[in-house]
């Protein structure tokens, strides 16, 4: 069977450059070393960030407390989304495992961004 390549689409990517611009302007830089905890599962979800360099590995515990990674995230993906407009806490642990710069953006300010630019849209 013939191996099929994917074309990974990037959140940041695929907004307008408009949108990418007011997206980064409500948002904080900054840099993460190899190590840190953005989060961990159970938090409560206070940030989202966007990774623009670097790399974050989303993990989970099982029940006999293992940890196993789910998904490595890279450039331009984001990074404790699943909180976002839903009052859930976060199920998987984020790890920054190579030294990150990221946009760190607070949950309230994002989904009001969020909603605008879905509006605004629908509008056209």
């Amino acid at each position: 069977m013939e191996k099929k390549e994917l074309e990974m689409k990037r959140f940041f990517n695929e907004l307008s450059k408009e949108n990418q611009d007011l997206l980064l302007s409500i948002g904080l830089e900054i840099t993460a070393k190899s190590g840190t905890y953005l989060f961990y599962e159970g938090d409560f979800p206070e940030n989202v960030f966007l990774i623009r360099d670097g790399k974050v590995r989303l993990s989970k515990m099982t029940a006999d407390g293992k940890e196993f990674s789910v998904h490595l995230k890279q450039k331009d993906e984001l990074v404790g989304e699943v909180g976002l407009f839903n009052d859930m806490s976060i199920s998987v642990t984020a790890e920054v495992v190579e030294d990150a710069v990221l946009i760190k953006f607070e949950r309230p300010a994002l989904e009001e961004i969020l909603g605008v630019m879905v509006r605004l849209r629908l509008l056209l």
